[in-house]
């Protein structure tokens, strides 16, 4: 009997296999939120729902890849005394919106569950499940608004560095020979690959903005409405590090021009 339940296991899992696993990377990480996305749409908060199980097992996954790596983009950016080496800075900016990215990505899934539990109940007839989300929304914006203010001022100085370091670096090249050129070449790939992560990011921030504010202006909750403003600013902040990284960028682009 129990050979015979592995068996049907197996059949099962192997049309499975591929869609529900523990991610390693932020590729999968981010196929596995779609995934939750889309059990929400369709459970929503129907717990005998058939799929209500591997919705839960999906969330679980989901929490322990952002548990075990949010905080590890964000210590890497704080562990050792920063390098004075430009492409080193420029990698640990790029870092700085990979981190965005990813809690971007968890923020707006917990955003659209608690919307939808939210939803299908009303405060006067469900009073303690409406207190749980009011406090468990205002608790994951402000964990949100820790964790990017945490690394907000180290992405800062990285920036400052890469741009110190491009400055020292192009005035020590002789642009006259192949091989100073192929190193200008190579400072501008950097440049280009720097932009290319944050301009992914930049989208998500402005939608989550948008969000911020419509929760600060429909003022449900001061808890809420508290976290919402600190967002919308820290929004702002993330739109002017995102200028800072484009103005770099361009300059980096006309001196290889050049």
């Amino acid at each position: 009997m129990q050979n015979l339940d592995v068996t049907k296991t197996e059949a099962a899992w192997s049309s499975l296999a591929g869609k529900v696993y523990v991610p390693h990377s932020e590729e999968e990480y981010r196929q596995l939120v779609a995934l939750l996305d889309s059990f929400i749409d369709e459970v929503g908060e129907d717990e005998s729902h058939p799929l209500a199980s591997l919705m839960e097992v999906v969330g679980v996954l989901i929490e322990k890849y952002e548990d075990e790596h949010v905080p590890e983009l964000s210590d890497a950016l704080r562990a050792n005394e920063m390098s004075n080496n430009y492409a080193h800075a420029a990698e640990h900016a790029r870092q700085f919106f990979v981190s965005v990215s990813v809690a971007a990505d968890a923020l707006n899934a917990k955003i659209s569950a608690q919307a939808d539990r939210m939803g299908r109940i009303s405060k006067q007839g469900h009073p303690d499940e409406f207190e749980a989300i009011i406090s468990g929304s205002a608790e994951d914006l402000e964990l949100f608004a820790q964790r990017i203010e945490g690394i907000l001022p180290d992405y800062r100085r990285d920036l400052e560095l890469t741009a110190e370091g491009f400055d020292q670096t192009l005035k020590s090249l002789d642009l006259s020979t192949s091989s100073g050129m192929e190193e200008l070449q190579g400072m501008r790939r950097e440049a280009r690959n720097l932009t290319e992560t944050a301009r992914e990011v930049k989208p998500k921030v402005a939608v989550l903005r948008r969000v911020f504010e419509a929760l600060r202006d429909a003022n449900h909750d001061p808890r809420l409405t508290k976290a919402a403003r600190r967002l919308v600013a820290l929004a702002d902040d993330l739109s002017s590090a995102y200028e800072a990284l484009e103005t770099l960028a361009l300059k980096v682009s006309f001196s290889a021009d050049q």
